[in-house]
């Protein structure tokens, strides 16, 4: 079957199914208890730290969370402490296009219209995409193979079908993972998942 007649019959039912997902996963993210999410968050990080990935990446592109999501600072920390280059992306909502800018500091960031810290293109120079060696790629919800649901602009889904050979890797917290996202053409799976585990009691 043509993919194009595909998606017109069942692109609506996918994007449905999606928005359920979505906000089943942000109404249990919302209800994390602060020190657990904190306690994973950590654990994750250390994950993110000692691997290979992270070893040989000198230019590393994360954001700056938002509230519902896993926080970045500890990873901007051991970033900067590391000597490695951070680079935040910057939305271009009129082409769902992102623009890579350095980050050294939270003095060059500007609040955008969707209430996240994005680099302001006065005072900053893009970054070649060509740079990045990895990008830690955030969203509401996984799947143990690499499926996401981002927020649904397809910014990161646009970018990566552009630079497929960027390492991409995203932390997933226990309530972030589910077991099937409904996938369509355009949608590009993450490389590496690395998920918050509870350890079962004997």
């Amino acid at each position: 079957m043509d993919k194009g007649f595909f998606y017109s019959i069942f692109g609506g039912v996918f994007i449905s199914m999606k928005k359920e997902i979505r906000n089943r996963v942000l109404q249990k993210l919302k209800q994390i208890p602060a020190e657990e999410k904190t306690f994973q968050e950590s654990e994750l990080s250390q994950k993110l730290f000692h691997s290979a990935v992270w070893k040989r990446a000198e230019t590393v592109s994360l954001t700056l969370s938002l509230s519902h999501e896993l926080n970045t600072a500890e990873i901007i920390n051991q970033g900067l402490v590391e000597g490695k280059k951070l680079v935040i992306p910057r939305c271009q909502p009129a082409n769902r296009t992102m623009t890579f800018y350095p980050f050294t500091d939270r003095s060059s960031l500007i609040r955008s219209s969707f209430g996240v810290l994005e680099p302001d293109p006065d005072v900053l120079t893009p970054v070649d995409p060509e740079e990045i060696d990895l990008i830690i790629v955030p969203g509401i919800a996984f799947t143990s193979s690499g499926q996401r649901i981002g927020h649904g602009g397809g910014y990161y889904d646009r970018f990566l079908a552009k630079h497929p050979d960027i390492e991409t890797v995203s932390l997933v917290l226990q309530e972030q993972l589910v077991k099937e996202i409904p996938t369509e053409v355009h949608d590009i799976n993450i490389k590496q998942i690395y998920q918050f585990k509870k350890e079962s009691s004997s």
